[in-house]
């Protein structure tokens, strides 16, 4: 009998210890895995254990400021992504996302300085050029919008040389990265394809005109 109370001890005192996690790295994975499982409120407590048990586990604080401005925490996110770039001077993907989060309450002088941070420390880098000319096209700077889009087009390893529409004809429409031939409901499928519409649409609203291949 005392075997089996020893037993079932030692298996209550084992499900405690999975409960909680006591080192940064594994509460970081956790977060990771109830993020993909749809627990937010989860994956936002490993990753808030995960800082309290190492302060400079820098991987953590974009994590947990992307879901800080998916609740509307956008000081919150700024402040995350800020330190994270305090403890690692050359974190592109941080000055990428605080760019996008001054974006998003209206600091586009902010938000550009961060691009071109990115683009500084990483030049072929096609969402930091995608994000500014999405600034620059708010501002009316429509040839820096299309600039910066066309450069996103370039930088971007999985862009293939042709991109499918949907719902072209039999003899299909397609849209090319350096010649133009458009649809009128391209596929907003993928990031590739979305900026190639925002280039589109750049154009349009600069006047030019659109030549079939």
């Amino acid at each position: 009998m005392k075997r089996v109370l020893l037993l079932l001890l030692g298996v209550l005192l084992l499900a405690e210890h999975r409960a909680f996690c006591d080192e940064a790295g594994d509460c970081f994975n956790r977060g990771n895995e109830n993020f993909l499982r749809g627990d937010t409120n989860g994956a936002l407590a490993e990753f808030n254990r995960a800082i309290e048990l190492d302060s400079k586990y820098v991987k953590a604080y974009p994590n947990r400021a992307f879901l800080k401005q998916a609740r509307g925490d956008f000081e919150g996110a700024i402040a995350d992504y800020t330190r994270a770039i305090e403890l690692k001077p050359d974190y592109v993907l941080a000055y990428g996302h605080r760019g996008n989060t001054k974006q998003a309450i209206g600091d586009l002088d902010g938000a550009v300085v961060d691009y071109n941070k990115a683009i500084e420390l990483k030049p072929d880098d096609p969402f930091a050029y995608y994000n500014r000319g999405n600034v620059r096209r708010i501002r009316g700077d429509l040839s820096g919008a299309l600039a910066d889009f066309n450069k996103a087009i370039e930088a971007n390893p999985g862009m293939p040389k042709r991109s499918p529409v949907a719902g072209s004809s039999n003899e299909q429409t397609e849209i090319w990265t350096g010649r133009w031939r458009i649809s009128p409901q391209p596929s907003e499928s993928t990031p590739a394809t979305r900026t190639l519409m925002l280039a589109e649409a750049t154009r349009k609203e600069r006047g030019e005109t659109w030549t079939a291949l």
